[in-house]
């Protein structure tokens, strides 16, 4: 109780023990229990959240559940710390860590599912139901069908944040990693450590291994340059004692279309990051312009503008930005009746 001096501490826990043990109950459970409320249906107001982002977790958080009815509608069951992902990929922290279950706040309803359709004049949602058991960051929406169902409200928030860009790249969607939640981090740690057991196999030819353990980093943001530092830390501090012959053979690019790293921060940081990069061996490769990936047995292929020939990669993770959501994007320009557009 940093500020308080002991005998204030001691009025407040004198004050606490008169506090009725019914009144200190409910309390307790107003603040720690992950029940709905048991308030009668239809006194409050429905407020429905797309999204369980930055942006939907806090409405839900901030939304008083005496007044209203909660009700968060999402393909994904948890709020993703973004900013951990990188550090969650490669084993640093672990991914509890990086996540926090959207049940806990103790909702009113929640339903793991897509908002496929507004209908604005009627105040109905369609949703179809997320029956996958991972929430890809890719832009093309799973192929497995849910079941359809509609859901009412009274005050709507669109918080459903955006797709990872790919610039109809061929082979992008297919091949390429990206790093917007939990279940990428562990798709990526997965492959990291397959690639170094395929190129420890005797039938592994160098030639092959120097494929599998070339990192392509496509993105130099933030998120790019992050994961490329957290990425040569496990194979130089971890990875090396494993597998100690197979660190001649492992290399690291970041490969990004603009003239340099890091272009939304001051220059700089921007030549820190770089230069910490080339003394570690990180090659960073900038106005480098990708144009297909392919696959080619255990490696991928990458064909790149400014390269003589194809680069091979064990794995490429892919952070070139974003692009707008499907469902905001037919819901740009709609009329809404009393309102206006959108």
């Amino acid at each position: 109780m940093d500020g308080l001096t002991r005998i204030q501490c001691r009025s407040l826990m004198k004050l606490s023990s008169h506090v009725p043990r019914a009144a200190a109950h409910a309390i307790s459970r107003r603040h720690a229990s992950t029940l709905a409320t048991t308030n009668a249906p239809g006194t409050k107001e429905r407020v429905v959240i797309l999204g369980s982002g930055w942006a939907g977790y806090a409405a839900a958080r901030t939304l008083s559940p005496s007044k209203t009815t909660r009700i968060l509608i999402s393909p994904r069951s948890h709020f993703a710390f973004t900013p951990l992902l990188a550090s969650t990929s490669v084993g640093t922290l672990e991914f509890r860590a990086a996540i926090e279950p959207v049940r806990r706040l103790g909702l009113d309803e929640f339903h793991q599912a897509w908002a496929s359709s507004i209908d604005f004049k009627n105040k109905t949602i369609r949703v179809e139901a997320n029956l996958r058991g991972d929430v890809s960051a890719a832009t093309n929406r799973p192929e497995i069908k849910g079941e359809e169902f509609d859901v009412k409200y009274d005050k709507l928030v669109i918080a459903v944040g955006c797709y990872s860009q790919t610039f109809g790249i061929e082979g992008v969607k297919e091949h390429a990693n990206f790093l917007r939640d939990v279940g990428d981090a562990r798709a990526i740690r997965l492959q990291v450590l397959q690639a170094f057991e395929t190129a420890d196999l005797p039938t592994t030819s160098d030639e092959e291994r120097k494929k599998l353990l070339h990192f392509a980093v496509v993105g130099g943001g933030p998120t790019g340059i992050e994961f490329a530092a957290e990425l040569h830390d496990l194979i130089k501090d971890d990875l090396s004692r494993m597998y100690p012959k197979l660190q001649k053979h492992c290399a690291i690019t970041v490969y990004d279309i603009a003239p340099k790293v890091l272009p939304m921060f001051d220059s700089k940081l921007a030549a820190y990051a770089t230069e910490t990069f080339k003394r570690q061996g990180i090659r960073v490769k900038t106005e480098h312009h990708l144009t297909r990936i392919r696959r080619q047995g255990h490696v991928l292929m990458l064909q790149i503008k400014e390269e003589p020939e194809e680069v091979g990669a064990g794995i490429v993770v892919w952070s070139t930005g974003l692009m707008q959501n499907p469902l905001v994007k037919t819901l740009v320009e709609s009329d809404i009746e009393g309102v206006g557009k959108i």
